[in-house]
């Protein structure tokens, strides 16, 4: 994996900014674990022993774990189409962490738990999405879905989801939309798949946002694409429910969603996704054979 040397350089830069020895001291011990949450919190809990808690201190430890990363990204086991996404991810986060704004404003929460979690590789790009590694998704939320009409036919699935940490869940990053578009989505499934084939223990993925509302194949039909493809390779849809934060997110961008939302003839409902890894895998041997 070959990283353009400016964003290494500005990486370099960035953490350098401050002393805090950081990754190699508590982090790096945790990162030689299996625990992928453990250097997470490893992490903050050194940045709290600082005095003073600022955006600048937050870039820096970014920016040091970002490079070791660097440094031992190709002895992991991500499979070639995961690999071929990190330049421009880390090309990405330099740019982020170098904005003159976070010079002086907070680090966003979300940003900052986002970019963690790359950084420690407990997520990776995959292109339309980032994979997180590690999902629990908990027997309270099985027995809460039990009801739904989308769940039958689906039960050993979701049963399967309790007895171990063993899905990936997907999330959008609001930062780098460039990918998101049916092209991008299939590319990323195609990644996930590629996971899959090396992780023979997970279980398949889940994804779960608004945009999965059945209402959106009428309302917004130029998404359709991120129904049906799952849905016609073998994936499951739950009802999550609506939400103030699902309200937001769906009138955002959309003049369209937002009218009919304050006409009261929309209300955006959350949904998940869940794809079992033999049928996206099935679904990939299709979607290869058809480029």
């Amino acid at each position: 994996m070959d990283i353009d040397k400016n964003t290494y350089l500005s990486l370099v830069r960035i953490s350098e900014n401050y002393s805090i020895d950081i990754c190699h001291s508590v982090v790096m011990n945790e990162l030689k674990g299996s625990n992928l949450y453990a250097p997470m919190i490893a992490l903050n809990a050194a940045i709290l022993k600082n005095s003073t808690i600022n955006s600048s201190i937050k870039r820096c430890a970014i920016a040091k774990l970002a490079l070791e990363l660097i440094n031992r990204i190709n002895t992991m086991n991500f499979p070639i189409d995961i690999l071929e996404k990190y330049p421009l991810a880390f090309s990405r986060l330099a740019e982020f962490l170098t904005q003159e704004e976070l010079q002086s404003n907070d680090y966003d929460e979300d940003f900052y738990l986002k970019d963690s979690r790359l950084v420690l590789a407990a997520s990776v790009p995959c292109g339309a999405q980032v994979v997180d590694l590690i999902s629990n998704t908990g027997w309270k939320y099985v027995l809460q879905q039990m009801g739904s009409r989308h769940f039958r036919g689906f039960i050993s699935s979701f049963i399967d989801m309790c007895k171990s940490e063993g899905w990936y869940r997907i999330h959008t990053e609001p930062r780098y939309l460039e990918e998101f578009n049916q092209e991008g989505w299939n590319k990323c499934y195609s990644g996930i798949a590629a996971l899959l084939e090396k992780n023979t223990h997970i279980k398949g993925v889940i994804g779960t946002s608004w945009f999965f509302d059945p209402q959106l194949i009428n309302i917004s039909p130029r998404l359709g694409y991120l129904q049906t493809v799952p849905i016609n390779g073998g994936a499951a849809m739950v009802r999550n429910g609506p939400g103030k934060i699902h309200t937001q997110r769906a009138t955002a961008t959309s003049k369209t969603r937002r009218a009919l939302y304050e006409e009261g003839k929309y209300k955006p409902v959350c949904y998940s996704i869940v794809w079992p890894r033999d049928k996206l895998l099935d679904w990939n041997k299709q979607y290869l054979a058809s480029l």
